[in-house]
């Protein structure tokens, strides 16, 4: 899946192991790179920047789009499936070494000591 929003809106709730690329100019570009061609790929945003967002993702060959979330991220959340979120942090905060979340307050900056899995190519 490929969630079209901004990045505010995707740190405050995105489908866990969705690409956060949002809509605009640069979304063939950074799809192109990630994205591997073959996959089939859910949008997730505004229904009307979906037409637009199909367009651009043909046009560099990935064009396995099985639809859209219809309802966004809302209908997901009411629907109880499961979220994923990530901390927000502006600029003057990081040079302080704070941190701040859209949606609950987050750990320090290099305070989590949690290793994660790399997956085999």
């Amino acid at each position: 899946a490929i969630d079209l929003r901004d990045q505010i809106a995707f740190g405050e709730g995105h489908i866990p192991g969705v690409f956060g690329i949002g809509a605009g100019q640069s979304l063939s570009t950074w799809a192109s790179w990630v994205v591997p061609y073959g996959t089939p790929i859910l949008l997730v945003g505004d229904s009307a920047i979906i037409p637009e967002a199909v367009r651009s993702l043909v046009r560099v060959g990935l064009d396995e789009i099985v639809g859209y979330l219809e309802g966004g991220m809302a209908a997901w959340t009411a629907a109880g499936f499961p979220v994923s979120t990530l901390a927000q942090v502006t600029p003057e905060a990081l040079v302080q070494g704070q941190t701040l979340s859209c949606s609950k307050p987050a750990a320090k900056i290099g305070a989590s000591k949690r290793k994660y899995p790399m997956s085999p190519t």
